[in-house]
């Protein structure tokens, strides 16, 4: 049972939690392994984080948020959605909870190679929780922004993706973090307004309520079509998940229908 298992920061990464919990067992890193995934071989993709079957047996009786809230307000699976091709919320979901997870059906939108901070936000989380933790937002791509501050944001050396489960000390935020002075975007200057304007229309697109592939503006799939970071044109609108039958089968299926009527 994880009774030192921590409470969840607004807008904390999944695997930021993971490495708190780490730091404050002050176990073995195959321990703690084993504690949250049930091995100690895996590695923890930071993004969207898999085994969490495991992790909800393992959580004290009543401890929230649930694992399904977990995915939604923690990991990127929400973000990542909102460009599948496939949109297949539910499958992910269980992927997620399972031992293996195929991200290639979400991969039309590229990661951020490491993890990202800002350094006001440190500030803030450290003077009001006491300790750095990493932010969901900070690490949606296509936004090198911190929308609150109006800085930009600053990358890590931790690679957010393929983390071995036995080096969560290494990603834990209150250690690795080192915060620089802040980088002011300065709205006077061409460039940055545009950026700005970019991830404020990009963080509204994502934030939308409804399906992933919900109506969006021409500016957005155009902004979104020259992006560095879709792997494909992207389009609003979803394939047909209902595949056509062939006509030799359709009319076989009214002749049969004609048929019972007749009788």
């Amino acid at each position: 049972m994880l009774s030192m298992f921590p409470d969840i920061y607004p807008d904390e990464l999944l695997v930021s939690v993971y490495a708190r919990f780490h730091v404050r067992l002050r176990a073995f890193p195959q321990k703690t392994a084993q504690l949250l995934f049930g091995s100690t071989t895996l590695c923890i993709k930071g993004d969207l984080p898999h085994r969490l079957s495991h992790l909800a047996t393992m959580l004290p009786p009543g401890y929230r948020p649930s694992i399904r809230e977990m995915i939604v307000h923690h990991t990127l699976l929400p973000i990542y959605e909102r460009f599948s091709l496939c949109p297949r919320c539910e499958d992910h979901m269980m992927g997620m909870t399972g031992y293996s997870f195929e991200r290639s059906s979400i991969r039309l939108i590229r990661t951020v190679p490491t993890l990202r901070y800002c350094p006001m936000c440190c500030k803030e989380d450290h003077d009001q929780a006491g300790e750095y933790y990493w932010h969901r937002n900070h690490q949606i791509p296509g936004i090198p922004v911190c929308l609150i501050h109006q800085v930009f944001l600053e990358c890590s050396d931790i690679p957010l993706l393929k983390i071995p489960a036995t080096d969560l000390m290494s990603i834990a935020a209150e250690l690795s973090l080192q915060p620089v002075a802040p980088r002011q975007v300065n709205i006077n200057n061409g460039h940055h307004r545009t950026i700005v304007n970019i991830a404020c229309e990009l963080v509204e697109f994502l934030s939308a309520a409804g399906s992933s592939h919900a109506r969006t503006s021409k500016s957005i799939i155009r902004l979104l079509n020259q992006s560095e970071y879709l792997t494909e044109r992207y389009s609003p609108k979803p394939p047909n998940p209902v595949a056509k039958r062939p006509k030799t089968f359709a009319r076989q299926e009214g002749t049969r229908h004609s048929a019972s009527l007749r009788q």
